[in-house]
């Protein structure tokens, strides 16, 4: 056999055991019920890790079809003394009781109105695949429809912790209506960043090729590239104020991510770093200080 042959050979062996790979990656990921141990087994900061889960007895479900006709759910808290609504946004892997925590100190403390979705492929929702924050956008856009509809003249504030934060800064590219401020707590650049980033800890590889071709395969089931879905890339469309919260020792989302984040935003803008806080844990760190500076960063821009 001649060596042209071999290479050949060799060539389409490895060629395969690239899309192979990409494929499985892609699946874990992406793909809704698959076994996600892979992606957090090195990741000791979880965000599932630590949620005080507590009684939210005056929520009810509500739901909605998706632009691409899923059934979303969503639990809502109501008061009708408040003209606030805060949206609060789950992360990966999660479901909307992972935020009720969060939710008890804006329904009680602040006395705001607020709605916990499920988004697509998580909890009550309906959907194969995971958005990653890029269609989930559009599905919390819906979600803001709803409110502007069903709750006329209220001010809405977004907030998501990790794969939500992401969701957060996404929808504000889309121009949201009657949104006037937004929280992301630990959210990565893009998509494409944040994988790259995991395959390299985990896998000691480049995004080259495996990273481009599980984006396509993406594009094929689930409808979207991975660098398409930049938070970078729509903040540069949004001008509302924001707040970017990270802890120092995030090793999930690095925590380099939001000195870019907030480096590339044009509008208004404040930042919190939680040190020694690890992924999604700023608000059980240093509670004080994560709602201290929640409250005033709300205080002073939501009028």
């Amino acid at each position: 056999m001649s060596i042209a042959i071999v290479s050949i050979i060799c060539i389409f062996v490895v060629f395969i055991f690239f899309i192979i790979f990409s494929y499985i990656l892609f699946n874990i990921v992406i793909k809704r019920d698959t076994n996600k141990n892979l992606i957090f087994k090195n990741n000791s900061d979880g965000e599932k890790d630590t949620v005080e889960h507590v009684e939210l007895n005056n929520k009810k479900s509500i739901y909605i079809n998706s632009y691409d006709n899923l059934k979303l759910h969503a639990s809502i808290l109501e008061n009708n003394s408040s003209n606030i609504f805060v949206i609060l946004i789950h992360g990966y892997s999660t479901d909307s009781t992972y935020m009720e925590d969060r939710a008890d100190v804006f329904y009680k403390r602040k006395e705001y109105n607020v709605l916990l979705p499920d988004l697509r492929a998580s909890g009550k929702s309906e959907g194969k695949y995971i958005g990653m924050g890029w269609l989930d956008r559009l599905d919390i856009l819906k979600w803001i429809e709803y409110i502007n509809n069903n709750y006329p003249n209220k001010k809405i504030i977004l907030y998501g912790v990790s794969m939500g934060a992401a969701t957060v800064m996404m929808t504000l590219g889309e121009n949201p209506k009657n949104v006037i401020a937004a929280i992301e707590d630990c959210g990565y650049s893009s998509v494409e960043e944040q994988l790259s980033y995991e395959i390299k800890k985990i896998f000691k590889l480049g995004k080259f090729p495996i990273i481009y071709i599980s984006s396509i395969i993406c594009k094929i089931k689930a409808g979207y590239f991975f660098k398409e879905a930049s938070c970078i890339s729509q903040l540069k469309k949004s001008t509302l104020p924001i707040l970017f919260i990270h802890g120092s020792n995030d090793s999930f989302v690095p925590t380099y991510m939001v000195y870019r984040l907030f480096d590339s935003y044009e509008g208004k803008k404040d930042i919190l770093v939680v040190e020694n806080a690890t992924h999604a844990k700023s608000m059980y760190v240093d509670g004080k200080k994560y709602w201290n500076k929640v409250f005033k960063f709300l205080d002073c821009n939501i009028g």
